[in-house]
């Protein structure tokens, strides 16, 4: 035989104290059956695990303990199983912690490249643009038409690789910045943003439907730019139609809460709605809606910095909605209607 030298009881660590409580309820037949498990340590130090089930036995009346019925299984494969599975999935649970480590590694270092790379190119393409500027101005008497169309297009090329580095800069910035949680007030964001840009020779004819008070938890920063990004992108695509509106509000949807931009402008093809939150990507010609590239990929990242969700419908010259929400800390004071 062999020393006992380990035992649980229904598959969860045992103590003596607990162990012998058991053992007395088994005993007077306050417990209706026996399950446990232990490890026999031999005296070649070998060490078989066995399951021990048993039921009490009572005498006629039912009331008095006069023997046990059990039986013992020898669990010692089993256990080693169990022991080879928990081994795997600690490595494997490395393995993960490694490369997940690895990876948030690279996109550091990725970002941090671009956000270099962008910043370093603003000067030279400054550069580009201000001598071609003044090539022009200084030679429009001297040199054919050819040449100042040239030099036109050598400044609008560098306009719009400007627009594309201040775009890159922007969106490297949100993933950098370190977020600081609080109660803000989205609809006074949105007021103050839509102001901002009815004021703007483009937009003179735009409305706003704003529900009030609609309150998020996050940061207000961060979520300043998220309003901003939308609202500008609904004026943008909504200025060349009649009657232009832009809406923005809250609703819930399987208990959570959705924010929300609708606007009746030109819309876009839902076959495509996989690209809108990428940057530069573009469903619309450059020269009819012009822009950087990376307002909709600054939602989606702001989203998801706040552990949320981005997401779009529309239909081509249907108009457009936008739907996010942040996460599951997200809290808000007066609960919105439910989404239709």
């Amino acid at each position: 035989m062999g020393t006992i030298a380990h035992y649980t009881y229904d598959g969860g660590q045992t103590t003596q104290e607990e162990l012998q409580s058991r053992a007395k309820l088994y005993r007077t037949g306050k417990l209706p059956r026996w399950h446990g498990e232990f490890a026999v340590r031999h005296p070649d130090g070998t060490v078989r695990w066995l399951q021990d089930d048993a039921i009490p036995v009572l005498d006629e009346s039912a009331q008095r303990v006069i023997g046990s019925l059990g039986i013992l299984h020898d669990i010692t494969e089993r256990k080693e199983s169990e022991r080879r599975i928990r081994s795997l999935n600690s490595e494997l649970e490395a393995r993960v912690r490694e490369r997940t480590s690895d990876l948030q590694r690279t996109v550091s270092d990725l970002e941090s490249f671009t956000y270099t790379v962008a910043h370093d190119l603003r000067e030279p393409i400054r550069a580009i643009s201000l001598l071609a500027g003044l090539i022009k101005e200084d030679s429009s008497t001297q040199v054919e038409p050819m040449t100042i169309d040239s030099l036109d297009r050598i400044e609008q090329s560098a306009q719009r690789l400007s627009r594309l580095v201040d775009g890159m800069l922007k969106l490297s910035r949100v993933s950098r910045t370190e977020i600081t949680k609080e109660d803000v007030n989205l609809s006074a964001i949105a007021e103050d943003v839509a102001a901002h840009l009815m004021a703007l020779r483009p937009y003179r004819d735009l409305r706003f439907r704003i529900e009030p008070d609609v309150l998020a938890h996050g940061d207000p920063d961060l979520l300043r730019s998220l309003i901003e990004n939308l609202l500008s992108n609904a004026a943008k695509f909504s200025c060349q139609v009649d009657q232009p509106l832009i809406e923005f509000g809250a609703t819930e949807s399987k208990g959570r809460r959705v924010y929300f931009v609708k606007d009746n402008g030109v819309g876009f093809d839902p076959r495509y709605a996989d690209k809108l939150f990428r940057p530069f990507e573009r469903l619309h010609d450059s020269s009819d809606f012009p822009g950087s590239g990376v307002g909709l990929a600054t939602v989606q990242r702001v989203v998801e910095r706040h552990g949320g969700t981005v997401w779009a419908s529309s239909g081509s010259g249907e108009g457009a909605t936008f739907f996010f929400e942040l996460g599951s800390d997200d809290n808000q004071a007066t609960p919105p209607s439910p989404l239709e």
